[in-house]
């Protein structure tokens, strides 16, 4: 008998996932970590860093949202016509962000980040393909 990876399994996982990032997002706004190790290293000045720390975290909090949604862990009266492409999108969304993480010029972001960057869209392909 064939097991498939249910939809709320599939969240749960994005959502493990997306709150280490969140957590990684909000060390490097503290500098704590060092944020020359994100961005492909292309960040100039402290600014910079800020605001795309900021927006990067505000979207892996959206994505942690969607990701609840899309595998009914939260309720929701977004329509599924609206929930679907979402998920898709950011299924492409983390695709390319895959193809980024590849050409980085820090090890770090390159070999640790590009698996997950994977990983993450292709659970978001499963929840799209497979919740109601």
């Amino acid at each position: 008998m064939r097991r498939s990876l249910s939809p709320q399994y599939a969240a749960r996982i994005i959502i493990g996932l997306l709150l280490a990032m969140a957590a990684l997002h909000v060390l490097i706004l503290c500098e704590v970590v060092p944020w020359t190790l994100v961005w492909g290293g292309r960040l100039e000045t402290v600014a910079q860093m800020r605001l795309f720390e900021s927006i990067a975290l505000v979207v892996t909090l959206f994505a942690g949202w969607l990701a609840a949604v899309g595998g009914g862990l939260r309720p929701t009266t977004l329509p599924t016509r609206v929930r679907k492409p979402l998920l898709w999108a950011m299924s492409a969304y983390l695709m390319l962000n895959t193809l980024g993480n590849l050409f980085s010029h820090h090890a770090v972001e390159r070999y640790a980040f590009t698996p997950l960057a994977l990983l993450l869209a292709l659970l978001y392909a499963h929840l799209a393909r497979h919740s109601s």
